[in-house]
């Protein structure tokens, strides 16, 4: 019994190691865009996701003002406005490191308070070698959109309303998932507008954790602990 015991804790640390590999071994990128739902008044897109020769943080040159490519627009444009703690300016490219902080990405979606038209559309692409990851080992990984705060916008999904993103398994240059929101508007046309009253939604990449793992472990070892007990008892 002993001899299970121990290939069991080997097993489960073996595991344990291997999921973290996974883990940490993953590179990849999706950019999200916001438009009028025609295609038209689109802003730069907002790009999330990890790479390994990225550090955790605002994923742009040293002293760039991440904020000037979107006040540079125009104020019918759409835009997705990316905001990392505790760094509260907006972002064009956002790379995270493999840091737990780094699988959550707060969003402030919104348009210029001149925006025409009562909807706009949340799209969501893949940047070319750079696939979203479909698992972490054999465990499938899963992508999830929420919405945070809908800002009382009448006809707005509610608050916790939350959109699973599927995993595309090539790459095409059209949006592989879009979604329709009624547009909210931010005035005046500049930072502290979009970061203050665009609706706040937050995008997750949700993978297995070692810690899970360990607790299974622990439990099977239990289980075979308590077997032998009662066999020698």
């Amino acid at each position: 019994m002993k001899k299970v015991l121990a290939i069991t804790c080997l097993l489960m640390l073996m595991l344990c190691i291997t999921s973290s590999a996974f883990a940490t071994e993953t590179a990849w990128r999706l950019k999200i865009k916001n438009d009028d739902g025609a295609g038209s008044y689109a802003a730069v897109s907002a790009m999330v996701g990890v790479a390994t020769n990225a550090t955790d943080g605002v994923d742009v040159a040293a002293g760039t003002d991440v904020v000037a490519s979107y006040l540079a627009i125009g104020q019918n444009d759409r835009w997705v406005v990316g905001v990392m703690a505790p760094d509260t300016r907006t972002w064009t490219s956002t790379i995270n490191n493999q840091s737990p902080a780094g699988e959550t990405w707060n969003l402030r979606v919104g348009a210029g308070p001149n925006a025409i038209g009562a909807t706009m559309r949340l799209q969501f692409y893949t940047v070319l070698g750079q696939l979203p990851t479909p698992t972490v080992g054999p465990t499938p990984v899963v992508y999830k959109l929420r919405m945070i705060d809908n800002r009382d916008v009448l006809d707005a999904p509610a608050d916790g309303t939350e959109w699973i993103i599927p995993i595309p398994t090539v790459h095409t240059s059209t949006p592989y998932y879009a979604l329709t929101l009624p547009v909210k508007t931010f005035s005046p046309y500049a930072h502290g507008g979009m970061i203050e009253q665009g609706y706040i939604m937050q995008l997750q990449q949700i993978v297995p954790e070692p810690g899970g793992l360990l607790a299974l472990g622990a439990g099977l070892m239990g289980l075979a602990g308590f077997a032998f007990k009662r066999r020698k008892g």
